[in-house]
């Protein structure tokens, strides 16, 4: 039993559950723990608040959906799951639609509520344990039925993420075997050794559904939260679904294995050389320029002839040259030594920097990595959660300090100390002209201004960058520089026929019920997993060899392509949609558009984003792009190329 504790808006009352039957419920869950455990429970719950004389309300806005949430993750265990909302006090009192909320009354409720459900919990217990018994041995039933027999997955050039969703299996308690050879499923090759199964039929089944599989279909059309939250697409990984039960299967596997970082040859006095593919080189090309080390980066693959073999090096691997450097060759190897320790990598020592194969060592595509000053702006109208996430995989997961500067005091702060610029999605509308104008001046200066979602709109708004939005009102690809707005909002509409216009012109809205307001959710997209194709040939693409890539999206920021070819990194399939839901009119707006898009702006640049690559720290696939734009943005000097126009302009 687990009991999901929040605050809600002042002005209502009390939530509790049961959810809104079958809408808003997921398909794998049994019946009973809906329409028999939630609905005992509640009886207990409205008992508590009814000796109060406290209002309350169930069936309607939240949903039960998502296994993501606090409330329902418990479903999926076997258990049961409650979510309480109270109208927010906001700390000691606030005024709202029922009068004054004080502090000690949304404790009272909370208290009253829980005590309630421990109370439930105990006089039926037997209930309830019959349900856990029956939840797993139904498990396996439903697996029986389900066609995907096994799941594979893993990244040999990635051990880092590979070794993580398997440590999240683990912790779940699903059962997980090594992959018994090396095989070649639907195109991708999985090693052994590198590669994992999972076996769909286990007790687990129901989570491990809920990890690998896709959902699209849906009871209803509006949501509170996310309808895409299958973890497979998140971390990125080669996956494959298998029909049947003749792969062959390794040993099970009890404990992830621990990564431990070295330095392949020992020490060398030429150079020392990293994949990017691996998750965490960002990690560690962070700490060896904290500890004064110069790092490069491959523009273009390699093939390094080392004492054991030769070894591919894919786009933007990491070079550390040994005698160009400030330091001794012993400190070069104990610096590279420790930060392999750190970021648990490993590097390849090599002694000549004439490749096998591609470009050397001293090539003009291999440059040095300006070491990263960037800065979050944050406050007011800012995704406080977004700026979170930012400030997150920036900080903690890569080590790199992020500045953040209030919108009030952009006017006041020195940019020119930083090398990028982080806005997340939210409003800039507080940004008065000369704080727009001083971050215009910063970029085409060299600045690297890395926008996402509602600020990459701010950003092409405010002519920053020349690129073009996909406005959903017309459905078309539509001009929103500065000026194009200011024209069109200048320009007096064209005078109208004398005629009397035909009844079906009258100017008046198609009358529609009062309680249709609701369907206006269907337009919002709550979050869910599209697929994308990325060029891991531009530098915010590093490390990310394979050119599909899943994408969360949470919102309704549309990219037109950028005119030039080399400038979208980024781009949704003709045919998007992966798991979750999405009205047509949305869908028809995402499919082909722009997710990522790099615009040049003076001397520097501005990346793009269509959507948050941050989400929740989870969506690892997509936050390489972020840590890439922060790390690499810099040296992104866009060529021109031919101009594209649209066939829609010509």
């Amino acid at each position: 039993m687990m009991i999901d504790f929040h605050e809600m808006g002042t002005s209502s009352t009390y939530y509790f559950e049961p959810t809104k039957p079958l809408s808003t419920e997921n398909d794998l869950i049994p019946r009973a723990t809906y329409e028999v455990l939630n609905v005992h429970l509640a009886k207990y719950h409205a008992q508590a608040l009814d000796q109060l004389g406290a209002l309350y309300w169930t069936k309607e806005q939240f949903d039960n959906l998502s296994p993501i949430y606090g409330s329902t993750y418990p479903d999926f265990q076997g258990g049961v799951g409650v979510t309480f909302e109270v109208g927010s006090s906001r700390g000691i009192a606030q005024e709202g639609g029922n009068g004054v909320v004080k502090f000690p009354f949304t404790i009272r409720n909370h208290v009253a509520t829980g005590l309630a459900t421990v109370r439930g919990a105990v006089e039926e217990r037997e209930l309830y344990l019959r349900h856990q018994r029956e939840f797993f041995s139904s498990a396996l039933t439903a697996a029986g039925k389900f066609p995907t027999k096994a799941y594979v997955f893993g990244n040999a050039q990635d051990p880092t993420l590979t070794n993580r969703f398997l440590e999240l299996l683990l912790q779940h308690k699903i059962r997980v075997h090594e992959l018994g050879k090396t095989v070649t499923l639907d195109k991708q090759t999985f090693e052994q050794g590198k590669a994992y199964v999972v076996p769909a039929a286990q007790p687990q089944y129901r989570i491990v559904h809920s990890l690998f599989e896709e959902v699209t279909a849906f009871h209803d059309s509006i949501f509170y939260d996310v309808t895409g939250w299958s973890q497979a697409q998140a971390y990125g990984l080669p996956l494959s679904k298998q029909k049947n039960t003749s792969l062959v299967q390794g040993a099970p596997v009890t404990v992830a294995k621990t990564l431990t970082g070295t330095v392949n040859g020992g020490a060398s006095s030429y150079a020392y050389l990293l994949p990017w593919s691996n998750y965490n080189a960002p990690k560690a090309l962070v700490a060896l320029q904290q500890a004064g080390v110069t790092v490069k980066t491959a523009f273009k693959p390699f093939r390094a002839g080392t004492a054991a073999q030769p070894i591919d090096f894919g786009y933007g691997s990491l070079v550390v040259p040994v005698a160009t450097q400030k330091l001794p060759t012993d400190s070069v190897f104990q610096i590279v030594s420790r930060v392999s320790r750190l970021a648990q990598v490993t590097f390849t020592s090599v002694n000549t920097g004439f490749s096998v194969g591609g470009i050397d060592l001293g090539s003009n595509n291999v440059r040095t990595v300006p070491e990263a000053k960037a800065a979050l702006l944050v406050g007011a109208g800012t995704n406080v959660a977004e700026v979170g996430e930012a400030w997150f995989v920036a900080s903690q997961h890569l080590g790199l300090p992020l500045s953040r500067i209030e919108l009030s005091n952009v006017g006041r702060a020195p940019l020119s100390r930083y090398s990028s610029l982080v806005l997340v999605g939210g409003s800039y509308a507080a940004l008065d002209k000369a704080a727009v104008e001083k971050i215009r001046r910063w970029v085409t200066d060299g600045g690297t201004l890395i926008t996402l979602k509602n600020a990459s709109e701010w950003a092409i708004k405010q002519g920053i960058v020349k690129e073009k939005l996909l406005i959903p009102a017309n459905g078309g690809w539509a001009d929103t520089t500065a000026f194009a707005v200011a024209v069109a909002e200048a320009t007096p509409p064209a005078p109208k026929a004398t005629q009397r216009p035909k009844k079906s012109e009258l100017p008046f809205a198609k009358r529609v019920d009062f309680v249709e307001q609701e369907q206006e959710g269907t337009r919002a997209i709550a979050g869910s997993i599209y697929k994308a194709t990325v060029d891991p040939t531009n530098p915010i693409g590093f490390g990310l060899a394979n050119r599909q890539l899943y994408i969360f999206r949470n919102g309704t920021t549309f990219l037109r392509p950028s005119r030039n070819p080399y400038a979208t990194v980024v781009q949704y399939t003709p045919t998007p949609l992966v798991s979750g839901y999405v009205s047509r009119a949305n869908l028809r707006q995402i499919s082909n558009s722009a997710a990522v898009v790099v615009s040049k702006a003076g001397t520097g640049r501005v990346i793009l984003f269509a959507d948050n690559p941050n989400f929740r720290h989870y969506w690892h696939g997509t936050d390489r792009l972020f840590t890439n734009a922060l790390l690499l943005g810099p040296l992104l000097n866009l060529p021109e190329g031919p101009s594209i126009v649209a066939a829609e302009e010509e």
